[in-house]
């Protein structure tokens, strides 16, 4: 792609804010979000973004790669999409050792078998142990946060966006949200894009700054965050190689409202026992349940109460449910139920700015999994990126191409590391194995490198 001298940027006429004929495809949803990714590898954020500020913010670097929001969109190098897909797969690759996931996540329709002791007729009828509590159950997931299904209830519709000049640079490089509400927690409320009804994958994040005084909720966001989603998925314009990047100075390019919700757990479904084969409807009328058709198993309501928070040992507690309130109570039925399913949301987390994110290690971790299994390069003009990608890239089973007379002894940690050969693997392995020695994982799975 050929060169603008002046500003060091790929050649075409910048995007205005011109509506296309595609449909905007939101990101898969992952606990890191591909944002702070590219803050770790050290990728320019506007140009992450598809965007230029024309030389007035960023100087010119010599590095001309934008990142696209679709494989087709450049064929030369990995999307955004491409990219959001194998962080989500390095989760689920990390949440499979350390028994829990590497950040916030909300888990659905969890199915446990409830414990019973191994002599069923000398079961609990009522499930309490010797010391009149109830069973503990083992949820799949570790580093429990709280019972409840996720759910989000309108704050604003067509909240405002402003743009503006934060540092007097000559750039309006923040947007700018306010919103009056009564809510008083500010992590839970967040910004998506408008008209999504709130859903997981089309959140607007992460915000730069989210302050909640006096009844005023305020958001600052990197501006380029909230380019017009018909922008940054637009079918190719006048360009033959590559897509025309997106003019940053132009407000055009960019939302005019949010939509804000809350994100909560409703504890209305947080968890609920179930009983295959249950005495007929002449019970179910007298105890609260539901169900007891001749092929319907009973249902009742629970509570979940943590007990071992990061080993996601909970006490599940029979109740009933109104109006946000779980009032405990007994087994609907003279037995223990068979099956619990619970919702709840739990991973690894620490507080950024009074919020929970994933923890630095795992952020690491999750961003060199990915970069090591990237199918397409990650850039191809940033050499500081390129460098990084390349180390990680390498596989340290084999020899590198051209240096036939170099030896490498392949070590056992190489060998045994349960996410691939290549370097970024192994170094992401090294984080997960020292979580584990501080014995920051389950105990029912502890593991050996």
């Amino acid at each position: 792609m050929a060169l603008d001298t002046d500003v060091g940027i790929g050649v075409g006429t910048p995007i205005v804010g011109s509506t296309t004929d595609s449909t905007f495809e939101p990101l898969p949803y992952t606990a890191l979000s591909p944002y702070r990714y590219a803050k770790i590898m050290g990728i320019n954020p506007i140009q992450f973004m598809s965007g230029t500020d024309n030389g007035i913010l960023f100087p010119t670097t010599g590095c001309t790669d934008r990142w696209w929001h679709y494989s087709w969109q450049d064929p030369n190098k990995v999307s955004r999409m491409e990219l959001a897909e194998e962080i989500l797969r390095a989760e689920d690759d990390i949440a499979a050792q350390l028994k829990y996931r590497p950040g916030p996540w909300w888990i659905e329709d969890d199915e446990i078998v409830y414990p019973r002791y191994y002599r069923r007729e000398l079961t609990a009828l009522r499930g309490y142990k010797p010391n009149s509590s109830y069973k503990t159950v083992s949820l799949e997931y570790g580093h429990f946060i709280q019972g409840g299904k996720r759910t989000v209830s309108l704050v604003s519709a067509g909240a405002a966006v402003t743009l503006y000049d934060d540092d007097s640079d000559g750039f309006n490089e923040t947007a700018l949200i306010t919103v009056a509400t009564a809510l008083t927690d500010a992590c839970e409320i967040k910004v998506y894009y408008p008209d999504t009804n709130g859903g997981i994958d089309y959140e607007i994040r992460p915000a730069r700054v989210k302050t909640l005084s006096g009844g005023t909720l305020t958001f600052k966001f990197d501006a380029w965050l909230l380019f017009k989603p018909e922008i940054l998925a637009g079918w190719p314009g006048n360009y033959t190689v590559q897509p025309d990047y997106i003019d940053a100075t132009d407000a055009s390019n960019y939302l005019a409202t949010v939509d804000i919700y809350r994100e909560y757990a409703d504890p209305e479904e947080e968890c609920v026992l179930y009983w295959e084969g249950a005495p007929g409807s002449t019970l179910c009328g007298t105890c609260g349940g539901t169900g007891c058709d001749s092929c319907t198993p009973l249902s009742q309501s629970a509570c979940i109460q943590p007990k071992a928070a990061k080993n996601g040992s909970v006490i599940v507690v029979p109740s009933t449910y109104s109006e946000g309130v779980h009032t405990p109570s007994t087994f609907c039925t003279g037995r223990e139920p068979d099956r619990v399913i619970a919702s709840y949301q739990s991973g690894a987390s620490e507080l950024y700015k009074g919020c929970k994110r994933v923890p630095d290690d795992l952020a690491k971790a999750i961003t060199y999994i990915a970069t090591a299994r990237l199918a397409r390069p990650l850039c191809t003009t940033c050499e500081n990126v390129k460098a990084m990608e390349d180390r990680l890239r390498q596989d340290l089973i084999f020899i590198t191409d051209g240096q036939t007379s170099e030896t490498r002894f392949v070590t056992p940690e190489v060998i045994r590391c349960p996410f691939g050969t290549r370097r970024g693997e192994v170094e992401a392995w090294r984080i997960i194995r020292n979580r584990i020695r501080r014995g920051q994982v389950r105990a029912t799975a502890a593991l050996i490198g």
